[in-house]
Parts: structure tokens; sequence; C-alpha cells
């Protein structure tokens, strides 16, 4: 089943992190161009993601604030302030992961993932991790 919900409907949130938290995929906005979301802690979702795009590979994954990219990267007190200076908008910054953090399948080399603080106003007042692959 799929429904289509404006980003700028007031209940927008709600209905995407329902949609997230019950393993479905979500298409929306961002600050470049739209990304397709899900939980990225459930291999069976990202796996459904792979299969959507017909490719597989490290996929960066979408957070609000952070204290939410601090909780599932592995980094110095040093390398946190940097990432602060330096994460939201268009950049997405590759760091260490924390061990099982997220699904596998999500992680690139050495166990990295790629982070992401938007400036849309969607992802921004998202409160659930998800999985970004544009």
């Amino acid at each position: 089943m799929s429904q289509r919900i404006s980003s700028k409907s007031t209940n927008v949130n709600s209905l995407a992190e329902k949609t997230i938290k019950s393993g479905g995929i979500i298409v929306y906005p961002t600050d470049t161009l739209y990304g397709f979301g899900g939980d990225a802690t459930n291999s069976t979702v990202i796996n459904k993601i792979y299969n959507i795009k017909k490719r597989r590979g490290p996929i960066s994954v979408l957070v609000s604030n952070i204290s939410m990219a601090f909780e599932i990267s592995d980094l110095s007190e040093e390398e946190k302030i940097v990432l602060s200076q330096n994460l939201g908008g268009a950049n997405t910054i590759i760091v260490p992961a924390k061990k099982r953090a997220l699904c596998p399948e999500i992680y690139g080399p050495n166990n990295s993932v790629g982070i992401r603080i938007p400036d849309h106003f969607f992802g921004k007042n998202l409160r659930i991790l998800i999985s970004q692959y544009q």
C-alpha cells in the first residue's frame, strides 16, 4: 500500500515515523533531492531500499540533531567538535560507527557510516534514525 502525504501537512512527521517504525519506506524531501528512507536498524527495510534502487552499497543516515549523530558514531571528544562544526545542510560526513548501532548492511569500509543533519524542516523534525539513499 502506498499513500501520498504533502511534506507541508500538519501530521506528516508523525505519519512518517509511524510508517518507518512499522517497517515501511518513505520518500522524503532533503536539502538537495528526495531520498528513500526507512528504519536504519532494520535489515529487512534496508534490503527493501536496495531492491527499489536496484543497487547495493553503504547508506547514509539522516539524524535530526547532533546528539543523535553522537549516539551512532564512535568519535573522540576532539572529533565530536569537528563533526559539530561541519555537519548540517547538504553535507554528509563519513565517520566511524558504533558497532551494532545500525544494521550491518548500511556500513561502509572499516565500519564507517555517512551522517547528515538536514536543513530541510521535514528531516529536522523527525525523531527517528532513518536511512537515506538518494
